[in-house]
């Protein structure tokens, strides 16, 4: 069911306390990736809603669902840099959500958070980095097709489809993986409150289930979204039982994201009966609890 089913099962009642909702889905591009070819927002859109849910004085805290399989390492900084920010500097709780993906750099994202909250059938983890680029110059001499270069600099031509890399050329792509690896395992183990040298084990683009990942300290709690509501409530210092008001990014007058239909742009109130509550969170009925490792 999607949690619009689940708000008309819900009375609606005067809240107080406001936790804003803000979401990271699908592939993470460069940080201007242009909306208009995406069906989600850039990540400079995402740390700006971030910001302005971290500066809203109402909000005592900010709960972002993530449901990716990672992308670019520049689009993954622009956020991990406001979650920090947020949960570090300005000391305001935020809760990651994981969904059904929360790998590499949607791992990263999530990574200096206040509390990690996932599925034990999320995947998570995959914290590595890897690039490539396609060469078709073979391809298109098959074809008849003779692709001249014109080059300003020895290494110009280095990104360019029409040939493989060279040694040296390969050599310097390596030393930057090499530099983007280490400062990925950094961020991870200040965010998790782990040594470089545990991440490193736990790293090299291997993939954990959300229970595994719990085991790993890679996660703080397993559940559902209504779990990391009730985590973030414990962050605040309000009892499972007092509703709270649920801001989407509509109501917080931010551009439309994938929470805003399940909320359908109202006051969510979450008051929930015990057995709606325990259903959801038991992610037994709903799905495998498998442990394992893809290597």
């Amino acid at each position: 069911m999607a949690l619009k089913t689940y708000r008309k099962e819900i009375k609606p009642e005067t809240a107080t306390h406001k936790i804003a909702i803000i979401s990271v889905q699908d592939e993470i591009g460069s940080p201007v990736s242009d909306k208009s070819y995406r069906d989600t927002d850039s990540p400079r859109d995402v740390a700006k809603k971030l910001r302005k849910a971290a500066e809203n004085k109402e909000i005592e805290a900010i709960i972002l669902r993530v449901n990716s399989p990672g992308g670019a390492v520049t689009g993954a900084e622009t956020i991990w840099y406001e979650v920090d920010y947020i949960a570090n500097t300005l000391k305001k709780p935020i809760v990651i959500s994981m969904g059904t993906l929360a790998a590499s750099a949607g791992y990263m994202i999530s990574a200096p958070a206040t509390k990690i909250v996932a599925n034990p059938g999320t995947i998570t983890g995959s914290i590595g980095v890897a690039s490539g680029k396609f060469s078709i110059g073979k391809a298109a001499a098959e074809y008849g097709i003779n692709i001249q270069q014109i080059l300003t600099a020895k290494n110009a031509a280095m990104w360019s489809a029409a040939g493989e890399f060279s040694t040296e050329e390969w050599q310097k792509v390596q030393q930057t993986l090499d530099h983007i690896y280490e400062m990925f395992l950094k961020k991870v183990a200040n965010g998790r409150h782990l040594s470089v040298e545990e991440v490193r084990k736990i790293a090299k683009g291997q993939v954990w289930s959300g229970l595994k990942a719990k085991d790993l300290g890679l996660v703080d709690e397993l559940g559902g979204f209504l779990k990391a509501i009730s985590v973030t409530k414990a962050l605040i210092n309000v009892s499972d039982e007092t509703p709270v008001q649920i801001m989407t990014e509509v109501d917080l007058k931010l551009t439309t994201g994938f929470l805003s239909g399940f909320f359908e742009s109202m006051e969510f109130i979450t008051r929930m009966t015990h057995s709606l509550k325990s259903a959801w969170q038991d992610s037994s009925k709903i799905q495998s609890k498998v442990e394992f490792q893809l290597k």
